[in-house]
């Protein structure tokens, strides 16, 4: 009994946060003091690079192209042969709750945002008429975190240039993903139970 009102507080609890979850989109940069995010001079559907300050892996993948890293003192993705389409950004292993982007174009296209949020919860944004540059923020609201970033043209865009995370308090600090608390939750309780027994022997 005792186990199903938990469950059902833990079910109830989670419906709550995702029906609050919210994501921010701000045209511009307006991220403060940020960590850029570096790649080596990599080809494949999967390119790995890291944050400037804390070493923290940050991945870019995609479903259609064969992505090409540029080094120097911020990432350029670009696409091997021609133009990209599909690039998603991640932190294997972590949430994070900040991202500058910046897709190049070389003409106006059709350039979606999708942000997929911890709980789920997909927002999307499509970048407005010529605005100058195409540098867009993303925050949240309600202590959300961003489990990835992915942007789509069916046109095509030129590159994926200057990701960059929060620093906030002068370090990139990312979030373990429920599976690793989970982990260290479940042992817990595995602990619990045994000590329980033993006194009860």
């Amino acid at each position: 009994m005792r186990t199903r009102l938990l469950s059902t507080a833990l079910a109830m609890l989670t419906l709550i946060a995702s029906a609050h979850a919210h994501a921010i989109f701000h045209l511009g940069q307006h991220l403060g003091p940020a960590q850029n995010v570096l790649v080596g001079t990599d080809v494949g559907m999967r390119i790995e690079g890291i944050t400037h300050q804390t070493g923290t892996m940050v991945a870019f993948s995609s479903t259609t192209n064969i992505l090409r890293g540029t080094s120097g003192h911020a990432a350029v993705i670009s696409e091997s042969g021609g133009l990209l389409h599909n690039v998603t950004i991640t932190a294997p292993g972590f949430f994070f709750s900040s991202i500058l982007i910046d897709p190049v174009e070389k003409q106006r296209g059709d350039i979606t945002v999708i942000v997929r949020l911890r709980g789920g919860h997909i927002q999307d944004f499509t970048y407005p008429g010529t605005t100058g540059n195409n540098f867009l923020t993303i925050t949240t609201v309600h202590s959300e975190l961003i489990s990835s970033v992915t942007v789509n043209s069916s046109v095509g865009f030129e590159s994926l240039a200057h990701t960059r995370f929060r620093s906030g308090t002068g370090s990139f600090t990312p979030v373990p993903e429920p599976s690793t608390l989970g982990l260290v939750g479940t042992s817990l309780v595995g602990l619990f139970g045994m000590v329980r027994r033993k006194l009860r022997a």
